[in-house]
């Protein structure tokens, strides 16, 4: 019989442990999916032969449909309580629009393929995350966000070598996300989920209401200007460490070993202080505190990824990963349960990721593409460093302007 543990008033008990394995194994496939796609589908469509310029319009196509594809399923999902039936939907939808890939070789063709696989995928994390948050105990929740960041280990290290043996332009790594992407879809269909109640879920109005909080839009804003520092990062990462004489193959061992201290943070971050999910209150000056700490870490990390004499000193400061992700993610989303009731769960989280990966992740990619075209990839490296500062003041600035107002 699987156990329970006892939950603080207000807070979800312990999942049995069957279904705490469904989604766990379900993270962990869709992580190694998003590992793929992150580090090795942008150098193969750079090896097409677009220009620097050309690929960072191109790669900020996903994000750009992440701006509010993600609100509109999470808004079907909460409105009409179908939650896991839309993540089911947009994994097939994906095994069917990534077929495109295959074929695709135009700017034009590309863009058809990428657009296509933003629709899909971009509603995917946001309503798994809600399902996760309402049918797991904050401590699994952690536990899922782990399992999801060791995927990408998994990931970016198996296929590293693949990246140094084959050519960019061999087809290895779109075949291989495209199983991924079958395997995760079929995987989805044993996954079992509460039933939202009625009375839980939301008017459209609720979540009209929920953009018009000052807030929640200070907070959305902060982090978008955070995440666009990731945009170098993302995008140019096999770029950078080819360009800097290390080799594609880096680009997979440098993820790795961020993802494994992004993993060593989750598991430590309720020690440290960072960890907001487990915390049945949030003091806001707390978090502004930790917040400050992530950030600063960051614009280190950025500014020195882009002078780093040597691959080990490249590959160590990789490690402040931990923080640049981990801990920030956890600050995230901490805030926003606070933010944000349970009946609209779906709609903060796709909030959260169309303000990251969407307005963020457009605005990143396309500045590394602008940066890469004007100085190289340490350029843009340096510029993202750059953001992470203005992101920093920025959060200074509108916690105080909300301290004042609330008062």
């Amino acid at each position: 019989m699987a156990d329970k543990a006892a939950a603080p008033a207000g807070e979800i008990a312990d999942a049995p442990n069957n279904i705490l394995f469904r989604f766990v194994t379900f993270f962990f496939l869709f992580g190694c999916l998003g590992g793929i796609i992150t580090v090795y589908l942008p150098p193969y469509i750079k090896s097409l032969g677009f220009s620097s310029h050309r690929f960072g319009q191109l790669m900020a196509i996903p994000p750009l449909l992440t701006c509010f594809v993600p609100l509109i399923w999470a808004q079907l999902g909460d409105r009409f309580g179908i939650r896991l039936r839309l993540v089911q939907l947009m994994l097939f939808g994906l095994v069917a629009t990534f077929t495109a890939f295959h074929f695709a070789v135009s700017g034009l063709a590309i863009a058809a393929a990428l657009i296509g696989m933003a629709v899909f995928r971009a509603g995917v994390m946001p309503l798994a995350d809600a399902l996760a948050l309402s049918n797991l105990s904050s401590r699994q929740y952690v536990g899922i966000i782990v399992a999801n960041s060791l995927s990408w280990i998994v990931a970016t290290t198996l296929f590293a070598y693949l990246a140094s043996e084959l050519p960019s332009v061999d087809h290895w790594a779109v075949r291989i996300t495209h199983l991924m992407i079958a395997v995760t879809a079929v995987y989805s269909l044993v996954l079992v989920a509460k039933v939202q109640p009625v009375a839980d879920r939301p008017k459209l109005d609720d979540g009209i209401a929920l953009l018009r909080d000052r807030r929640i839009q200070l907070f959305l804003v902060s982090l978008m200007i955070y995440w666009t520092s990731m945009g170098p990062f993302e995008t140019l990462l096999a770029i950078h460490t080819t360009e800097m004489g290390y080799g594609a193959s880096a680009a997979g061992y440098a993820f790795s070993l961020a993802v494994l201290a992004e993993v060593l943070v989750l598991s430590f971050a309720k020690r440290f202080g960072f960890d907001l999910i487990n915390m049945p209150k949030v003091d806001p000056a707390r978090a502004r505190h930790m917040m400050a700490i992530v950030m600063g870490a960051t614009a280190v990390r950025w500014f020195l990824s882009s002078i780093a004499p040597n691959l080990p000193c490249f590959l160590a400061l990789q490690l402040i990963h931990g923080l640049s992700f981990g801990a920030f993610i956890l600050l995230a989303i901490g805030n926003l349960r606070v933010l944000v009731p349970e009946g609209l769960r779906a709609t903060g989280q796709a909030l959260l990721f169309s303000a990251m990966g969407g307005i963020g992740g457009v605005l990143g990619s396309l500045l590394a593409g602008a940066m890469h075209e004007l100085g190289g990839s340490q350029l843009a490296f340096q510029v993202g460093g750059g953001v992470v500062v203005v992101a920093l003041v920025f959060t200074h600035i509108a916690s105080r302007f909300d301290g004042a107002r609330a008062a």
